[in-house]
């Protein structure tokens, strides 16, 4: 979403008059739902909110700046806030294990950080470059080599184009810049680009990359599988990093402080351990359900549930087939993520840099330093079939393979790092996963369904925004989901002043 965007859907979210608070559900005049679903009285809103990630928990802050005397209710299956947005401490450090960069075209993040007060740190030129285009060591075979040597080394063994590119960066040249035929992010749909939605691996073998150099791309790219992603999808997501400051900040006290400062504005307090297991609508109203019995009662609804969780849903009545299909057909990458203290400098032992690209096992590790440059914890990044085949593990089984692992790359590293934190996303319940991928031929379709209105009930999350990633996705989202519940909300008025 660019800029101009936003701000005319936030306008419209502040401008559009709605209903008064007596014309809603206040908690007085609700009759009883004349579903079968659960059991317990219902607990009367005039909005639920499900889903306490920033998404949800945006477009409830906008519902009720929009009509401050509305009931807004935010039920969250989990015991905390932030969804993917997950912050830890462990170790003497506070980190992230989920979401962690602020892009500098995030309008929407950036306006409502300060706002709530939460501070935003943007990194300087120099440790931009060490970030993107800083040392790195390539392991192929067993072997480790610096990465800048790639180029010449027997271990390289491609030809032609492919063999000037470091492992690293192979996945990137061949489908971002010049070689991605989405020049403009709001027409990634248009019908001269629905020949690209096939699987990656199928496109990216029809320009001529060879299956050895693709099968390398597939080694720590961000998809669950290159033969299981869109190439549009991916040309899509790398057309968005084109747009606006390239900078990419982090908040200082960790990214779960942006969705628990804004859950802390909202009048009512979220409603933990609620994992919602049903949806029915009536006539005048939408009931919810929790696995637990508990029910609650509302003239509208703001879904915002990542894919995996929403198609465990009933609903009552049934979505179109077609939107029933979108949503399951959504998978979302397997990430896990394994954070270590380094208890030495194990890494100049062989003079190679730190941060790595592996042909296996662990994949991708990175150096993460403190305030002073110094590092202070490594990042083990997972994706994909490698992450499902670790989550067989359990945490501390995973966090001791991964020193195993490291070690045999690196013998200095035996006994030199401590496990700060696991964290599989893959394996959580409430997400089930982290990125979320769209399936070879299904572009379209997708972004038609996603995040269609189902009469009373409307759809949030970083999965139902198309044209910004990450943390401003979801925002975006929320604040689309206010704006629908606005017009709907003056558009039944205007039939009530008529009738």
């Amino acid at each position: 979403m660019q800029r101009r965007r936003f701000l005319q859907m936030l306008a419209a979210a502040s401008a559009t008059p709605l209903l008064l608070q007596g014309c809603g559900w206040g908690g007085t005049g609700a009759g009883p739902s004349t579903g079968d679903a659960g059991t317990a009285e219902a607990i009367d809103a005039d909005i639920l909110v499900l889903g306490a990630g920033i998404a949800g928990l945006h477009a409830a802050m906008l519902l009720e700046e929009q009509n401050p005397g509305r009931r807004v209710v935010v039920l969250e299956a989990g015991q905390r806030v932030g969804g993917r947005m997950h912050t830890v401490e462990a170790g003497g450090q506070r980190f992230d294990v989920g979401a962690t960069d602020i892009g500098g075209n995030y309008w929407m993040t950036r306006g409502l950080a300060p706002r709530v007060g939460v501070s935003i740190l943007d990194p300087t030129p120099e440790a931009m470059a060490a970030r993107f285009g800083g040392p790195s060591a390539v392991g192929v075979s067993g072997t480790l080599i610096n990465a800048r040597d790639w180029a010449g080394s027997a271990l390289n063994p491609f030809s032609g184009r492919e063999r000037a590119i470091a492992p690293p960066a192979l996945l990137s040249a061949a489908t971002g810049g010049e070689a991605n035929p989405v020049t403009n992010i709001n027409e990634w749909l248009a019908p001269a680009l629905a020949a690209h939605d096939i699987p990656l691996r199928d496109w990216l073998a029809a320009r001529d990359w060879s299956t050895a150099a693709i099968d390398t791309m597939d080694v720590g790219a961000t998809y669950n599988g290159l033969d299981q992603v869109s190439a549009l999808d991916v040309l899509r997501r790398n057309a968005m990093l084109r747009r606006g400051p390239q900078s990419v900040g982090s908040m200082a006290d960790g990214t779960q402080a942006l969705p628990e400062a804004v859950a802390a504005r909202l009048k009512q307090p979220v409603e933990f351990g609620a994992q919602v297991s049903e949806i029915v609508q009536h006539d005048d109203n939408v009931v919810v359900v929790a696995a637990d019995g508990r029910r609650w009662r509302a003239p509208r609804v703001v879904v915002a549930l990542p894919p995996g969780p929403l198609g465990k849903v009933r609903f009552s009545p049934e979505p179109p087939a077609e939107q029933r299909k979108a949503w399951a057909e959504r998978a979302l990458t397997a990430v896990t993520a394994i954070h270590l203290k380094p208890l030495k400098p194990f890494w100049e032992a062989d003079g190679l840099p730190l941060n790595m690209w592996l042909d296996g096992s662990i994949e991708r590790v990175f150096g993460v330093p403190d305030a002073n440059n110094r590092i202070e914890r490594l990042l083990v990044w997972v994706n994909g079939r490698g992450a499902q085949a670790i989550d067989q593990m359990d945490d501390s089984e995973i966090g001791r393979w991964a020193q195993r692992e490291l070690a045999g790359w690196r013998p200095a590293a035996d006994g030199a790092t401590e496990v700060l934190a696991v964290r599989s996303w893959g394996r959580d319940p409430y997400a089930m996963g982290a990125f979320a991928e769209i399936a070879p031929g299904r572009c379209a379709d997708t972004a038609q369904w996603t995040a269609q209105p189902l009469g009373r009930v409307h759809f949030a999350g970083e999965h139902t925004s198309f044209d910004q990633p990450g943390i401003e996705a979801a925002l975006a989202s929320g604040l689309r989901a206010a704006v629908e519940i606005a017009a709907a909300e003056k558009d039944a008025a205007r039939t009530d002043a008529s009738a």
